[in-house]
């Protein structure tokens, strides 16, 4: 590789501080100076057996072709060109090159001069600032994106960005972790990786695992792993953690098959992003969370025994009603929807719709008021109501629920009516025995005296006497009536059959008072029933019925099956209960009529309580209702 340039040419040539090189039409060299083998890194004889189309970037070797076609056709004096060279080491080199052919006297070519100035440094300069630049928009692009990003979106958004980072990095993975269990476990929640590279990451890991890694990732900066791990298959892998007031909740890694390395600005731009995108993460499970929340709130609020009502404060109406309160007020959800707050009084009584709205004006709140509740039908049901003020989304509202204790409070009402019942028949059978055993005996005095003939005048006296003895047995037999430890002989028989054995009695008595009875039977099951305590309720059911009806009244004695249960009914057609004692009913001693004991219904639900049955009835000016309910048909049985 040599030829003979003149001497002060020559000089100028080796000592040139740029790349000289001679090259033959072929693209040979034919003689290079020292900057130029330094600029390669190629000794001369080294250099003489390549072509220098070798040491052109292979993506660059297109554009150098099209300038050296111009210059050998005379188009160009000079062809000048910034572009890439492959170092010996593989290394890429940027350089100003310049070209030029030198001719003989006829103009024919003989051979090129090549100049080649390094501005690589340069290039990596404007290379860094550009990135650093493209970089910082990439980021504020990526934040105001996941600000704006629909939460169901988030996931897309998140994997095109981490696709985009990994390519702006070239690196071959990027994955995000998260720590929970208060900073124990931690897991991988997104990861990219470019096609043909296969995640090598776990899913899930625990601290104490790990403590050292922990421990390094707990640092400012994160730290590297480096290849010397033989289980890693990356030759390099750097963390990042992800700190939210001050405490580590997780961490962007960034792992590289052929060892990239990372500056500090790479290092906190990449921490940047991680929070970014940690943020993201955490607002889509936020959201939800919230909506799994939304979705139980919504599924206890339909479920739910409570009446339940949610009403807009802003002007909108009800918003949504349960099935609970469709069900036992008997509207249909239509007819409640957007009611304003005016609209519903006609569901409570007015005087509790008053205070409510009072307490709320007031307090804001309403907590376990006792009120009316009024159905679409007009039957009344007590509850337990309460308010409070709620949000939903951005609109403030009131939850009302309201606890239908109807049911509680009637059997609150029966088990203290039982409860009386019960004291005065264990007071009867207390003192029943001491009493009626000095009546026994006056009243065998007393018709042994009235026998006598000089008492003959008195007989009627006497009689008189006796009666009220008797009277007065029969009142405490009533007593011990009422008593819960009474025996009771329970034996299988049917309602009907008894029934039907009362009826010619209860005709006798109808007929003598110029009224009429009916009979009305269904088909039922046999139940194990005391007869005698069965007949003494009917008789009694039956005379306050006759009692309560003018002449050519009709009393109507009805069974039938309903929901498995056994039900006698009594209807007559009198002028009905008035309102103001309805719930003295079956309070002993209490009595309407002239000489009545007041022990009559108190016997009957006494009776009834002993056979698992209850009692209710409906009164109006059309007569009264009782029903007697046996529950649970045969299963009924001392």
């Amino acid at each position: 590789m040599c030829t003979k340039l003149p001497e002060d040419y020559e000089i100028v040539f080796d000592f040139a501080a740029i790349g000289m090189a001679l090259l033959s039409l072929e693209g040979e060299f034919l003689k290079a100076n020292a900057y130029f083998c330094e600029f390669f890194g190629y000794d001369p004889i080294e250099l003489s057996k390549l072509l220098f189309s070798k040491l052109v970037h292979p993506e660059d070797i297109a554009l150098g072709f099209q300038e050296i076609q111009k210059l050998l056709s005379g188009e160009i004096p000079t062809c000048h060109l910034e572009n890439r060279f492959v170092h010996k080491t593989g290394e890429i080199k940027w350089g100003l090159s310049s070209v030029s052919l030198v001719r003989d006297e006829a103009g024919i070519p003989l051979y090129s001069i090549v100049q080649i100035q390094d501005i690589t440094a340069r290039k990596r300069v404007e290379d860094n600032l550009s990135y650093r630049v493209e970089f910082e928009r990439f980021v504020t692009t990526l934040s105001t994106g996941f600000i704006n990003c629909p939460v169901d979106k988030i996931d897309e958004e998140i994997t095109s960005a981490l696709e985009k980072i990994g390519k702006f990095l070239r690196v071959d993975c990027i994955f995000i972790d998260q720590f929970y269990e208060e900073g124990r476990k931690y897991k991988k929640v997104m990861e990219w990786n470019p096609p043909g590279i296969t995640p090598f990451l776990t899913q899930e890991l625990t601290v104490e695992a790990v403590p050292g890694w922990y421990r390094k990732l707990s640092e400012k900066d994160g730290f590297y792993y480096e290849e010397k791990e033989q289980n890693l298959k990356a030759q390099l892998l750097l963390n990042i953690p992800i700190t939210q007031a001050g405490e580590n909740v997780g961490f962007i890694g960034v792992a590289s098959y052929h060892g990239k390395s990372f500056s500090e600005e790479d290092i906190r731009l990449i921490k940047v992003v991680g929070e970014v995108i940690f943020s993201a993460i955490q607002r889509k499970q936020a959201e939800i969370a919230r909506r799994n929340s939304e979705q139980l709130i919504a599924a206890a609020f339909t479920a739910s025994p409570a009446l339940m009502m949610i009403l807009s404060m802003e002007g909108r109406g009800v918003i949504d009603v349960n099935d609970t309160l469709i069900e036992v007020l008997g509207y249909d959800r239509s007819e409640l929807l957007n009611k304003q707050s005016g609209e519903l009084s006609g569901l409570i009584r007015q005087s509790d719709y008053e205070h409510i709205y009072e307490s709320l004006n007031q307090q804001g709140t309403v907590l376990n008021r006792e009120v009316e509740l009024i159905t679409k039908s007009g039957i009344k049901r007590t509850a337990l109501f309460s308010a409070e003020k709620i949000m939903i989304g951005k609109e403030m509202c009131l939850l009302l629920v309201s606890q239908d204790i109807t049911e509680k409070k009637r059997l609150e009402k029966e088990m203290a009516r039982l409860e009386r019942l019960d004291l005065i028949g264990q007071m009867a059978a207390g003192i029943g025995h001491e009493i009626r055993n000095p009546m026994t005996t006056v009243r065998g005095y007393l018709q042994y005296i009235s026998k006598k003939d000089k008492y003959a005048d008195e007989v009627e006296t006497f009689q008189l006497m006796i009666e009220e003895l008797d009277r007065a047995n029969e009142i405490i037999t009533e007593y011990l009536s009422l008593s819960q430890d009474r025996v009771v002989d329970f034996k299988r028989i049917n309602l009907n059959t008894i029934i039907q054995h009362l009826y010619p009695i209860l005709s006798v008595h109808t007929k003598m008072e110029d009224k009429s009875i009916e009979l009305n039977l269904g088909s039922l099951p046999d139940l194990y029933l005391d007869k005698k305590e069965l007949c003494q309720l009917i008789l009694n059911l039956v005379r306050n019925g006759l009692e309560a009806m003018p002449v050519k009244g009709r009393l109507t004695i009805s069974t039938y099956r309903q929901q498995g249960n056994v039900i006698l009914e009594v209807e007559d057609q009198g002028r009905g209960i008035p309102n103001e004692i309805k719930d003295k009913v079956g309070t002993p001693f209490f009595t309407t009529k002239l000489n009545g004991t007041g022990l009559g219904m108190a016997i009957c639900y006494s009776i009834a309580e002993r056979h698992n049955a209850l009692i209710d009835f409906q009164s109006g000016p059309q007569g009264t209702k009782v029903r007697v309910k046996f529950r649970g048909a045969e299963e009924t049985k001392a």
